[in-house]
């Protein structure tokens, strides 16, 4: 490349030996911001899991059971 296809608008000018490479840069933010938001929200995830599986249940959840066991099913089959 010894001459560019077309001149340059005013006030710019060209560089074919150290182009600006603008889409190198955003791809580059856009990776970086990606993996901060996907790398936060499997964090919450993870904690969250965590918690629910450490969680001990409490009288109310107990009394939800009890009650939920008293509830027809209906027809199943047993005669």
């Amino acid at each position: 490349m010894s001459q560019p296809a077309m001149a340059p608008p005013e006030g710019v000018v060209a560089d074919l030996e150290n182009p600006t490479d603008v889409i190198r840069t955003i791809n580059f933010v856009t990776q970086a911001l990606t993996l901060t938001l996907c790398s936060g929200f499997v964090a919450i995830r993870g904690v969250q899991k965590f918690r629910m599986a450490t969680t001990v249940f409490s009288f109310d959840d107990c009394e939800y059971k009890l009650l939920q066991a008293n509830v027809p099913r209906g027809f199943d089959g047993a005669g």
